[in-house]
């Protein structure tokens, strides 16, 4: 509850959050936008 009471600040923990969520959602990107562009042309190595 705490949690939810207290002001929204910029902490080293927060910041370390949402940069793993940032890095996550890039590496999520490059892992499947290259994927699918793949598929109409040739097939990648390693799939």
């Amino acid at each position: 509850m705490s949690d939810l009471q207290a002001p929204l600040k910029v902490t080293p923990e927060g910041f370390s959050n949402q940069q793993k969520t940032q890095n996550y959602l890039k590496h999520q990107a490059q892992v499947s936008f290259p994927a699918l562009a793949g598929m109409k042309k040739a097939p990648r190595k390693g799939l």
